[in-house]
């Protein structure tokens, strides 16, 4: 029995993307398979921390504990929107970041990030479009 020529170029074309992707897509660098694509419908509004900055990949948690389950990145949603100009400053001072946005469905790792070395973890990625200081409450 001789097999369809067309079978023959479907198998050829999906091992060619394959291969061509797997050389094209080390383990230690982002690529744009890394990339967030799809938005959430539903916003948040949630208060961050930042957790470390290395390699200028700047990783936050929404829990003061610093659980690597609620690590995230932030991405604006357009580029005139940037944190607070005294973030910097406040920031280990009882101030925290409250940002109002939406979180990609999935984890990835935002496009600001794609040259970076080496490869950063993959993560939930929130998208924000409003954000702002804050005066934590003191705990008893």
């Amino acid at each position: 029995m001789r097999l369809p020529r067309w079978l023959f170029i479907i198998v050829s074309i999906v091992g060619i993307l394959y291969f061509s992707q797997r050389l094209w897509k080390s383990d230690s660098e982002p690529s744009v398979f890394d990339l967030p694509k799809t938005l959430e419908e539903e916003s948040y509004t949630i208060i961050v921390y930042p957790v470390s900055n290395v390699n200028n990949v700047s990783v936050f948690t929404t829990g003061k504990g610093g659980l690597e389950e609620d690590y995230l990145y932030l991405v604006p949603a357009n580029g005139s929107i940037d944190f607070p100009m005294d973030y910097h400053v406040k920031k280990d001072s009882g101030y925290a970041l409250q940002v109002h946005g939406k979180f990609y469905q999935g984890k990835g790792i935002p496009a600001g990030y794609l040259y970076a070395k080496p490869k950063p973890e993959r993560l939930r990625v929130f998208q924000f479009d409003k954000a702002e200081l804050v005066l934590e409450k003191k705990e008893l």
